[in-house]
């Protein structure tokens, strides 16, 4: 097995946690980002990052030109009514959980390309396939 350089968003907590645990057990290096993250492991790089503001997320990502490997997790819901969520409860969904991810991968895309090999990995959600009472902009966000 050909060990991998990986990049995990939301790695602070569930799936992201785990995956990044049993990614260091295999003997992967791991970045991990989230809004507030910790690691001791010598394979593991944690990176405090927002991903949802948008406006300095392509100066943030410069440590990791280096991977071969991105797992797009990172992930929040806001459920409610429609009418009753505000411009920047969707808004900061959106940006999220969908325009994080392009905005990432757009910015190393390029670094990407020029490795043997790269694989870029999206954890999704039924909510991106069905709708969900109280959930159109969470679900519209998934399916997005």
């Amino acid at each position: 097995m050909r060990l991998r350089k990986i990049l995990i968003t939301g790695a602070s907590r569930g799936i992201g946690k785990a995956t990044a645990n049993l990614l260091l057990e295999e003997g992967h290096e791991v970045w991990g980002i989230a809004r507030s993250i910790q690691g001791s492991h010598p394979r593991f790089h944690p990176h405090a990052i927002d991903l949802s503001d948008l406006d300095t997320l392509p100066s943030k990502l410069t440590p990791f030109h280096q991977v071969d490997t991105i797992v797009c997790n990172v992930g929040k819901g806001h459920f409610g009514n429609l009418e009753e969520l505000s411009f920047e409860h969707i808004r900061s969904l959106m940006n999220l959980n969908f325009l994080s991810h392009v905005y990432l991968i757009k910015e190393l895309l390029p670094h990407l390309k020029k490795k043997e090999r790269a694989d870029l990995i999206f954890i999704g959600s039924e909510a991106g396939l069905t709708g969900q009472r109280k959930g159109s902009i969470y679900c519209a966000s998934k399916f997005a």
